[in-house]
């Protein structure tokens, strides 16, 4: 079975996301991958803290190289603490899925752990929905 490697805040990001202020490209990336997983829910994950599938198109990626990562390796931690996992942990899509349904969106910990992100108040009318 193909692994996907995956940040953790990207597994949010995927639940939750809107294409609005995000470019063309991430949009097709984001929205190819979340096609991918809700039809094959059991794919299975590889929870990393370095560069994944959905940093490629992303405008914060310069050369391998992520611009914000200082926050988005405090949001990965705080995700990760969150559900109980730990980084180059594999589980299914739908294991993580649920993990951080449980943990994070039904506890309202979304601003918590995304503090600073500047995508987090799409998300938020995103959850709400």
């Amino acid at each position: 079975m193909k692994k996907l490697n995956l940040r953790p805040h990207h597994g949010l990001c995927v639940l939750l996301f809107s294409e609005e202020e995000h470019s063309e490209p991430y949009i097709a990336a984001m929205n190819k991958i979340i096609t991918e997983l809700d039809e094959n829910p059991q794919t299975e994950i590889v929870l990393q803290p370095s560069l994944d599938i959905i940093c490629g198109s992303c405008r914060h990626n310069l050369n391998s190289w992520c611009e914000k990562s200082d926050e988005v390796n405090i949001s990965d931690d705080k995700i990760l603490e969150c559900c109980g996992l730990e980084y180059q942990t594999v589980l299914p899509w739908s294991e993580f899925r649920q993990k951080l349904i449980e943990n994070i969106i039904s506890k309202d910990l979304l601003r918590n752990v995304c503090a600073g992100c500047m995508y987090v108040d799409y998300c938020e009318v995103c959850q709400k929905c």
